[in-house]
């Protein structure tokens, strides 16, 4: 008899361990609960509690639980994150309008799959296919668009309606489903008409329908996020979150480019002394190009910068300040507090990638410089491309300056700080502002 018992509290042991393996890696899951061990050896020696302790104890608990069920209700919000009625219905919308179809056509015709070339034949068939996907993945969506397991309660749910192609011919389609729709009904008729086809086996018919469901939800699942993308892009912005930068006025391309030219100038000045004669004759028509694209004339500046030009500052010719806002905007378009949280250390890198694919910025240069100077010889070309892609490079490293150091002050003026280490003119201006104002309120 007493090997039974023996057993038993063995038994209870493992599956105390297992029970406690598993509220471990599911902390958060809401139908893990204590659970009271059975009686086993080791807990028959174990002397009671005093009867006011006990309580003392219970009570403790009771005002511990009440703690931290706020924060328990908090984290679990958290973690369901619901769609509100109208970007479900945005989302459906965009749905409907996008086209699918043509988009499963591109998948398919890079693939080459025979049996997709014998469904466009079918077209009618082809479209109720897509219909059908495309209606069953916003009733799913909708269904299933709340809760922190909603993702796997919709992919559960996708693949038994498209299983209805899967099935055996003899079995209906209530075995899936009771009762089917109309529209299930129909499809599948139709699909099992157009597999009978004794050239293809049967098998590959089921891996076409498979591959074709899952393009199809891959299509599907893409356009909503970006149907999402787009709401939260334009909920932040009527918030006042900073996604991308402000457009500028022509004044700070001036000093931009001002800035641009004064530099390359320097450097180029600097380097022709000592150099060979072929990079001389490059570097003598680098600073004729830069010449042509400095602007002699400050008629057109505004005023307080002809003010500060006593120096004889360099500005940009105004036909080139296109240019320049089109280089800035494409910068922008990745030097914002969104590029700079997505990318992150990659974040300068990415910038530059960027502007080396934005090949419409090097024919409007070109074409600028065209109605300046004559550019016909290879020497010319070369010192063209050459004073292009340094400006680029120059103009990008500028705003991204510009970025980082006006993130770096707003991190330090919300942690309480006037302005960050290493300072500028500006920040220990502005340091000194503060304190001024600090000084007043307290006196």
């Amino acid at each position: 008899m007493t090997q039974p018992s023996t057993c038993f509290h063995v038994g209870s042991k493992m599956f105390g361990e297992e029970l406690e393996e598993t509220l471990l890696e599911n902390p958060d899951d809401e139908c893990s609960r204590p659970v009271v061990d059975c009686p086993s050896t080791s807990s028959v020696g174990t002397p009671k509690r005093p009867q006011k302790l006990r309580k003392r104890k219970r009570g403790q608990d009771s005002a511990a639980t009440a703690c931290v069920a706020p924060n328990a209700d908090t984290n679990r919000s958290r973690t369901k994150k619901m769609l509100s009625k109208k970007e479900r219905s945005s989302v459906v919308s965009h749905i409907k309008k996008s086209p699918i179809l043509e988009q499963v056509k591109i998948y398919f015709h890079k693939n080459e799959c025979n049996i997709f070339q014998e469904l466009i034949s079918h077209g009618d068939l082809l479209v109720k296919l897509v219909n059908y996907h495309q209606n069953t993945f916003i009733s799913l969506y909708e269904s299933n668009a709340t809760g922190k397991d909603k993702y796997i309660s919709f992919q559960l749910e996708w693949h038994k309606y498209c299983s209805v192609f899967l099935l055996p011919r003899e079995l209906p389609t209530q075995h899936l489903f009771s009762p089917p729709t109309n529209e299930m009904e129909t499809i599948r008729t139709l699909w099992l008409d157009f597999t009978i086809n004794p050239q293809i086996v049967e098998d590959k018919f089921k891996k076409f329908m498979m591959s074709f469901s899952s393009v199809v939800r891959d299509i599907l699942l893409q356009e909503t996020h970006l149907c999402l993308k787009d709401i939260s892009d334009t909920t932040a912005t009527g918030q006042g979150t900073t996604h991308s930068c402000n457009n500028d006025s022509d004044d700070v391309y001036f000093r931009f480019g001002g800035g641009t030219i004064a530099s390359m100038l320097k450097q180029r000045y600097k380097e022709i002394r000592r150099c060979n004669v072929d990079k001389m004759e490059l570097f003598s028509i680098e600073i004729a190009i830069l010449q042509a694209i400095n602007n002699k004339d400050k008629s057109s500046v505004p005023a307080y910068l002809q003010y500060r030009d006593r120096g004889n500052m360099y500005m940009p010719d105004m036909t080139f300040i296109p240019f320049f806002r089109a280089v800035d905007d494409c910068v922008k378009q990745v030097v914002n507090e969104k590029g700079f949280e997505e990318h992150g250390e990659e974040f300068i890198k990415v910038t530059h990638s960027h502007l080396k694919k934005a090949t419409h910025l090097k024919s409007k240069f070109l074409h600028e410089l065209g109605s300046k100077m004559a550019t016909s010889s290879d020497k010319e070309t070369q010192a063209a491309n050459n004073v292009y892609e340094e400006m680029v490079t120059k103009l990008t490293n500028t705003r991204i300056q510009e970025f980082l150091s006006s993130l770096k002050q707003k991190t330090a003026s919300k942690k309480g700080h006037a302005s960050t280490t290493g300072q500028n003119l500006r920040d220990q201006l502005l340091t000194q502002h503060l304190q001024l104002q600090s000084r007043v309120q307290i006196n």
